[in-house]
């Protein structure tokens, strides 16, 4: 059994990710159902040495208790498997289909990633089968990664029956320079395409931005920053979750006004206007240095990336997804 002490030797940042982020609302529900007494399904951890635990199944669910804090009085039930981070993946990768968050089309496509950097040798229909996606989705994935160098493709690829076969088609290499060019002949975006930054073994910050667009390298050193800013989202979600559940139920918190929570709602969106969310539609992460939009990132959050007129926008979206 965990107790809120010992929550700490479950490993939120180096498990698996198989989700693309974590709901607050879901969190806070969940808190609420633990404060209750209402049951839960027991979260699944794999024992990857001694007192560290890796989460297969159950990240919202580990994310609340430990933002129920250590006045929370009980523990959690957790069941736990001896292996490493490649048999927590497989678990992990088939959780959720009978119970649990129902996955977004951004969390199947974030699983068909990790496995792809930790399985590169299975088959896409082996792929497919751990993911719980069709093999459709995995070559199309794969083709990307292909593309962006974050994986290298195999020569063969492993079947269901253990065989090695050779990869189906030539290997993709990274776009051309003369098909960057093309893609970027858009009378109304006014800019050169991004190339695709060279990404190095092992990367596993996201391809591309959210509507789609290659990140550049001199946009990289920021975007790959973005589980930092992730993190420090999470623990102002564990504090305020906290100071909402004192303020109705634990009497150290009667002095704390319902005004300290807005505040850190406040500074929680603050914060966000950090996160990486798409290229700098106005130098397309290639004149960082002179761009008042990105202020040098080459990069913008989504706050920011929506002050840009819809219909450019629009315009994007359509251009960059119709390659995905």
């Amino acid at each position: 059994m965990f107790t809120p002490k010992t929550l700490g030797q479950i490993d939120l940042r180096n498990s698996p990710k198989v989700r693309s982020g974590i709901r607050d609302d879901v969190v806070q529900d969940y808190m609420q159902n633990y404060l209750n007494k209402v049951p839960m399904p027991e979260p699944v951890l794999f024992q990857a040495s001694e007192n560290a635990y890796l989460i297969a199944d159950g990240l919202h669910r580990i994310t609340a208790m430990r933002g129920l804090g250590a006045d929370y009085k009980g523990g959690w039930v957790c069941q736990v498997f001896k292996g490493d981070y490649a048999e927590c993946l497989k678990e992990a990768l088939k959780c959720n289909l009978q119970h649990g968050l129902r996955r977004s089309p951004e969390d199947k496509h974030e699983s068909v990633m990790s496995a792809l950097l930790k399985f590169n040798d299975q088959s896409n229909r082996q792929i497919a089968e751990m993911a719980s996606v069709s093999h459709d989705f995995v070559a199309k994935i794969r083709k990307q990664m292909e593309t962006h160098e974050v994986i290298t493709k195999p020569e063969k690829t492993k079947g269901k029956d253990g065989k090695l076969r050779p990869a189906k088609g030539a290997s993709t290499g990274r776009a051309s320079s003369s098909n960057v060019e093309n893609k970027g002949k858009s009378k109304d975006l006014g800019a050169v395409l991004p190339e695709p930054a060279s990404l190095g073994d092992g990367f596993k910050a996201p391809l591309v931005d959210a509507i789609g667009c290659p990140i550049p390298a001199k946009s990289l050193k920021c975007w790959d920053r973005q589980g930092e800013i992730k993190c420090l989202l999470q623990s102002l979600s564990e504090i305020k979750c906290t100071v909402e559940k004192g303020i109705k139920s634990d009497p150290l918190y009667i002095e704390v006004g319902n005004s300290t929570v807005a505040i850190m709602g406040t500074v929680r969106e603050g914060i966000k206007m950090a996160l990486p969310y798409a290229v700098c539609p106005t130098c397309n992460g290639q004149l960082v240095e002179k761009c008042t939009l990105c202020r040098g990132r080459g990069v913008v959050s989504e706050i920011r990336y929506n002050t840009v007129p819809l219909e450019i926008r629009n315009m994007r979206a359509k251009l960059y997804r119709k390659n995905l």
